[in-house]
């Protein structure tokens, strides 16, 4: 991005613009379901079941947004700036162990 390019975004800075952004696709999809369930004078049997189809995935799109939004809170929930990608201290002492082989029942290593 060019003006913050390289820094930490304040969590808040992303969540209240995604939270008011599913609220408002919730708001302009949340009638889809009611206009697909309705006859259409102007449109065909297979025309109405096309546009349907093709919409409905839509009225999702709010929802997710918000549940994405949720997590992210969660997730940087006290913390003033975004997650930085640094180690776990809790896996720092088992990363130089090597990795369990799982073997199926009946079969050898």
């Amino acid at each position: 991005m060019p003006v913050i390019g390289g820094r930490p975004v304040r969590p808040l800075a992303a969540v209240v613009p995604a939270a008011a952004g599913a609220l408002a696709v919730t708001a302009i999809w949340v009638a889809m379901p009611l206009w697909w369930a309705y006859p259409h004078a102007d449109m065909t049997p297979t025309g109405r079941l096309l546009v349907g189809v093709i919409y409905q995935p839509l009225v999702l799109w709010g929802p997710l947004l918000g549940a994405v939004t949720v997590s992210y809170y969660r997730r940087t929930k006290g913390s003033r700036t975004a997650h930085t990608n640094t180690p776990c201290p809790a896996n720092a002492a088992t990363a130089s162990e090597p990795m369990a082989t799982v073997v199926a029942p009946g079969h050898s290593a």
